[in-house]
């Protein structure tokens, strides 16, 4: 591969707790959260940096970000959060501010530019894009300047994954986000959460990627919430200079994790 070839690696909807006793819908999220890093350690080892694109704690609490940050940071790699809707921004602001690797905003990756674009509101389980002005100046910018190709970060979904429950609460102005994107082709790749599994669609000419969450997944094409079989995961992303893309999901499956599959929600 070319040199300025980039690795990366998407954790997402991690729900820790910093409790080894409390769990999500009877499954253990602190475990398999250790469980996915241990998993992927040769490929953290390998990578450039990793992308965690929100819903880090279950909980709400300090100890849960500080338990999420102290484990993923002493593989002594760069990491670029996002929050998700699950997520104290004050808390996560706070506690990442500690770890120097911990970054909150965008960076160059070789050919790539990293853009995070926040959809979280505070109080609600769907997403909207908060800032479009932000994003397209941000987009513009690039475009008049540099001409990088583009990877955006982001919690929510702006297109609809084939669940009706999920598609409700994904992002809710993805037209007009959508609008402002199809602008700027050297936007390549969004990466996002939320959905608890694998996605990998097209949409005006953009890849759009979700991740399986480190904890419980969601079954796909399932109008009403259902659990799919207890198999946490992560993703593995490469980024090529031309503005190509590789990815691969790993996961999993020989844990036995339990979980709750008779409730109809969290």
């Amino acid at each position: 591969m070319p040199n300025d070839t980039v690795q990366l690696l998407q954790l997402t909807d991690c729900h820790v707790f910093s409790n080894p006793s409390a769990n999500l819908l009877g499954f253990p999220c602190d475990q398999s959260y250790l469980d996915i890093l241990e998993f992927i350690t040769p490929d953290i080892t390998a990578c450039h940096a990793l992308l965690v694109t929100g819903d880090i704690s279950q909980n709400y609490t300090t100890e849960s970000y500080e338990f999420f940050f102290e484990n993923i940071s002493r593989f002594n790699k760069p990491v670029y959060v996002t929050a998700g809707n699950h997520d104290e921004r004050n808390k996560l602001k706070h506690v990442a501010a500690q770890y120097p690797l911990i970054h909150l905003s965008g960076t160059m990756l070789g050919k790539w530019r990293l853009l995070p674009v926040n959809t979280a509101i505070p109080g609600k389980v769907h997403g909207e894009v908060g800032d479009l002005n932000a994003l397209e100046s941000a987009l513009e910018k690039n475009h008049t300047e540099t001409q990088n190709h583009i990877l955006l970060t982001m919690h929510h979904p702006p297109v609809k994954c084939g669940s009706q429950w999920l598609d409700g609460i994904n992002c809710r102005n993805a037209d007009a986000f959508w609008e402002v994107v199809q602008s700027f082709p050297e936007v390549k790749l969004v990466v996002c959460g939320h959905i608890h599994q694998a996605l990998d669609v097209v949409q005006h000419k953009v890849r759009v990627i979700a991740t399986p969450s480190t904890c419980i997944q969601f079954l796909p094409q399932s109008d009403d919430f259902a659990l799919d079989a207890p198999h946490p995961g992560a993703r593995k992303i490469t980024l090529l200079p031309d503005g190509h893309i590789a990815t691969s999901v790993k996961r999993l499956t020989d844990k036995g994790y339990p979980q709750d599959a008779s409730q109809k929600g969290y």
